[in-house]
């Protein structure tokens, strides 16, 4: 075996890496790079003001992570008096403003609303690293009129 060199990235965000070998009599190779990303901060959830809505609305908010990105935003009901917590998955329905809560490369979404009653929404998101932010509303979903 070789001669080996251990090295530390501590950069967030995205690192190239060029290395090459060089053997016993000195040939060496052509340059070789590998692009390696740290990302150990916290992805951004906002969850859109509101606390009345109507049966057929969306929760609605922004996710985003200027490092890795971010996985769908998951919505968790939890009924304040009788139930069972149910769980949707959020849609992504595009780009947030360039002055969003949740900063560049944020994206907004929205996610279906249960059934009418009152309930503690959790939103959860992470980021394409694994890191996790949640964000806990009261809420209550009536009928119209």
């Amino acid at each position: 075996p070789g001669s080996t060199t251990t090295f530390h990235v501590t950069t967030q965000g995205r690192t190239t890496i060029t290395y090459h070998a060089v053997d016993n009599v000195g040939n060496v190779e052509p340059n070789q790079t590998l692009v390696v990303g740290l990302d150990s901060s916290n992805p951004v959830l906002n969850i859109d003001p509101g606390s009345l809505y109507i049966l057929g609305q969306k929760l609605t908010g922004c996710a985003g992570d200027a490092i890795s990105g971010v996985n769908p935003v998951k919505v968790t009901y939890t009924p304040q008096l009788v139930g069972i917590a149910s769980e949707v998955t959020a849609t992504y329905t595009g780009p947030a403003p360039a002055n969003s809560p949740c900063g560049p490369n944020a994206r907004l979404w929205q996610a279906d609303l249960p059934i009418v009653g009152i309930y503690q929404a959790t939103a959860t998101v992470t980021d394409l690293a694994g890191n996790a932010a949640s964000k806990t509303v009261s809420l209550q979903v009536s009928v119209g009129g």
